[in-house]
């Protein structure tokens, strides 16, 4: 039991690696969605797309540069606040459809899972830099 509960503790590591390349694909995925779909105006898709993308990459980089890592994660969970109020002023604007809060709801939903996904990569690196600093000052 005892070596079962020492599994547990430090698995949340890895689900933290596992959760970045999640992130990473997904991105990687929605950039070039965004890049290649036809939208007409396409400087800002394909800017878009190079912000997408470079958003999955700092996050897949906190594996090993703690640093990077935390910045990605910490503009992940600002995109989805900023993607967040957009739908929830959408939400206003669409009520004379039938099914309105249905549509809403669910894009909602994705974007939290996406802000609490940034936020927990951010806080591991967080967690490394503060552990690295501490090491750091112990030695001194």
């Amino acid at each position: 039991m005892k070596k079962f509960i020492i599994f547990l503790a430090n698995s949340q590591h890895y689900f933290v690696h596992a959760l970045r390349i999640a992130i990473f694909i997904s991105f990687t995925i929605s950039a070039g969605v965004k890049a290649f779909s036809n939208q007409g105006d396409y400087i800002f898709s394909y800017i878009g797309a190079a912000l997408i993308l470079m958003m999955g990459t700092m996050t897949l980089l906190g594996i090993w540069f703690y640093r990077v890592g935390l910045i990605g994660g910490l503009f992940i969970f600002l995109g989805s606040l900023v993607a967040l109020g957009f739908l929830i002023i959408g939400i206003g604007r669409d009520m004379q459809s039938p099914y309105p809060l249905v549509i809403s709801f669910s894009g909602i939903a994705r974007v939290l899972v996406l802000m609490a996904a940034g936020l927990i990569c951010a806080s591991d690196c967080a967690k490394q830099i503060f552990r690295d600093y501490v090491l750091r000052m112990g030695k001194a």
